[in-house]
């Protein structure tokens, strides 16, 4: 065992806005924003942070995607068709047989824009601190939080509680912004059924999950406007 698998997730449904724009056999992560495919960011985050082949999950007939990314970066890539499901915990478990003999995974929402120095932070951090995980979390903005959940943490930024959507304590809370180093482990919590969240959180009660506070550039692509 060993190392740290980088993983990118562009299986995931538009909204309905966002739907109309999407050609069919396509998803919203190749759509363009300042010239390049959605998901040329957050390729190009993992990759940056950990220069290893990056593994992409993709829904089962959205053949833009592998010829998308594969026309836009030269970085080695490896495509994992996703044949069932549609939560994150789905696509995640799709990416079981390529995760087996390795410690850790990068793992990446493809619909993300990020700066590619929070990637480097968040992988840094995990390094140097080495928690059971780490996770990239960000000020909370409301359309975001159904998304991501939200988390609580104690003064040394390790995560005390994962929060339904919505939920509000008075501890500090930060949206979970769809970037983490996950210990491959995490796979027995989600073939049991919890969700990436819930999955989280169980960590967080039998060891440490450290946050890493990101207050750059990130925007999830959920909307028409988000491409502008």
């Amino acid at each position: 065992m060993g190392g740290m698998l980088n993983l990118v997730l562009a299986a995931g449904k538009p909204s309905p806005d966002l739907g109309v724009l999407v050609p069919p056999r396509s998803n919203k992560v190749v759509l363009r924003v300042l010239g390049k495919p959605i998901i040329y960011y957050p390729v190009r985050g993992v990759y940056n942070a950990n220069k290893s082949t990056v593994h992409i999950v993709y829904k089962a007939g959205e053949d833009a995607v592998p010829r998308e990314v594969s026309a836009t970066v030269d970085y080695p890539l490896e495509f994992i068709e996703q044949e069932a499901g549609e939560s994150v915990r789905d696509a995640i478990l799709s990416a079981k047989s390529r995760l087996e003999g390795v410690d850790y995974f990068l793992l990446s929402f493809g619909d993300l824009i990020v700066d590619p120095e929070a990637y480097l932070k968040l992988v840094d951090t995990h390094l140097a601190e080495n928690p059971d995980a780490t996770i990239l979390v960000a000020p909370i903005e409301p359309h975001n939080v159904e998304n991501y959940g939200l988390v609580s943490v104690d003064e040394n930024w390790l995560v005390r509680r994962v929060h339904a959507s919505g939920g509000r304590t008075a501890e500090a809370v930060y949206t979970i912004a769809g970037v983490y180093v996950l210990p491959t482990r995490i796979l027995d919590h989600l073939e049991k059924g919890l969700n990436l969240p819930e999955a989280i959180e169980a960590l967080a009660r039998s060891g440490r999950v450290k946050a890493v506070l990101w207050t750059g550039t990130w925007v999830d692509v959920g909307y028409p406007a988000d491409l502008l």
